[in-house]
Order: structure tokens, then sequence, then C-alpha cells
């Protein structure tokens, strides 16, 4: 949502003084892009003084935006406003993440330009750390024994996490040399297309590297969007519950370990 602002122009500094309430950046320029007017969001997030700036233009104070980046510039041009959703914007040595949309406006005594900047940096940096705390929990392969781990699975954000997952798994799994890994499924509910596909391909690309695959975990709801591809999850033992998968292993080991002493 955008404002009136021809009052502020006519200099009516009670306006000015709600406009420095604002969370976002406002910056109010005349026909020749020279500044009018900047909020102190606006001072604050790029270290501004409006004192200072005031006359100035605008893309002497910003030299460095790329000439396909002025939206003010273009909103001149076109003689309309400008949305740029999300965009990467450097300033002072730091990689600011902003939300940008311009607005013509129109007095007595000619047009002017008004700027809304909303600062992301904040969001998009916590985004990023879930994404990866969430990344690190969801392909971290867990070691039961020195050639034998679990790779509990959980709900993708994103598709690329879910590449990012089979990556890690395949590398962990080459640099601990397992023999055995079971993919845990337990905290899987729901089982849509996409991700059928990447389990199918971690599965597959997993016993290519000549592991013994196990399945555990599948939820009912879960073993529902599995049907369809019954003829790959069929080749991988599958387990109800983790500690049922677990139980099978020492059993297979016993026995192992029974056919070793009989060998001997």
């Amino acid at each position: 949502m955008m404002y009136d602002y021809r009052y502020l122009l006519e200099g009516r500094s009670m306006l000015k003084t709600a406009f420095d309430f604002i969370d976002e950046g406002i910056l109010i320029t005349d026909e020749e892009l020279r500044v009018q007017f900047i909020n102190k969001a606006f001072e604050r997030l790029f270290s501004l003084n409006r004192e200072e700036v005031s006359g100035a233009p605008v893309y002497e104070i910003f030299p460095d935006i790329p000439e396909r980046e002025k939206m003010l510039e273009r909103t001149k041009r076109q003689a309309s406003g400008q949305k740029a959703p999300e965009f990467t914007f450097p300033w002072n040595g730091r990689n600011y993440v902003l939300q940008a949309e311009t607005e013509v406006g129109k007095t007595e005594d000619g047009t002017f330009f008004i700027a809304k900047v909303t600062d992301l940096t904040d969001h998009v940096q916590e985004q990023e750390r879930l994404m990866k705390a969430v990344d690190d929990l969801s392909s971290k392969v867990i070691l039961l024994h020195d050639d034998i781990g679990i790779l509990p699975l959980y709900p993708f954000l994103t598709e690329d996490q879910g590449e990012r997952t089979i990556h890690h798994a395949m590398k962990q799994c080459t640099e601990e040399q397992l023999s055995m890994l079971i993919v845990d499924l337990s905290a899987i509910k729901d089982l849509e297309d996409t991700y059928v596909n990447m389990l199918t391909r971690l599965l597959q690309m997993l016993s290519l590297l000549g592991l013994d695959v196990k399945i555990s975990g599948v939820q009912p709801e879960a073993a529902a969007g599995m049907v369809d591809y019954k003829h790959i999850f069929r080749c991988y033992p599958t387990y109800s519950h983790l500690k049922t998968a677990l139980r099978a292993l020492d059993f297979q080991h016993a026995e192992n370990r029974e056919s070793a002493g009989v060998r001997r």
C-alpha cells in the first residue's frame, strides 16, 4: 500500500513526522530525481542524514546501482510505478536483501516520485539459518556400528533441500564406508509425488553404491503414496518401526556370528 504524499511536498510537518513512524524506508524525489525527503527508517537503513542528502541526485548517493536496476529511472521513463519483490543490494560492505516499490505523484507544481523500501535482510538470513539447520538434521547419517547407519528423513521445505539430502547422504555413506543403511521415514506423515521421486532416487543410488538398504517407520498415510511405486520399494526390506528393524538387525548379526563360529 502506498500513501498520499502530496501534502508532504507542500511542507506539512505533521505528515513528515508521521512518515518517521513508518517501518519502511521512504524516499521522495522531484521530477529530476533529486531527493526531497527521506524518513528516519530510510536514514537508518542506509546510514544517511536527510539534511546532507536533501537536493542531491539519487544516483549520486547510490552510484553503484546497475543501470538495469534503477527503479526510479524506469518509473520516470515509463510514468508508472515499479515493483521489485526481492533483490540483493550491496551497501557499505554489506549485502542487503530488499523489497521496493515506486509510485508517481503529481502536484500543481509538477511530478514527483516515491520509493518505499523494505529491509528483508534479517528475515532472509533467519530463513537461511533455519534451512541450514533442517538440512543438517535431515541429511545426517547416524552410525550404529562401524559399517551400519541410520538416515532419518524429514519433510522437505524445497526441492533443493531434497537434492542436498541425497548429496550429503551419498557423501557420508561413502566417507564412512557403510555396508548397510536404514532409511527411517517415521517423521514423514504424507508422501507426495515429488518426495517419492526423491526417495526412489536416493534408494537406487544407495544400492548402486553397494549398500544393503532397508526402510523403516512407514506411516499408513505415507504407505498410500508408495503404492504406485511398489515395484521399486519391494526391492528393499521394510519395517513398520525403527526398533523392529534394529531387532531384526541384531538377530541377523547373531546369526552371522553363529555361522562364523561354526565355520571356525
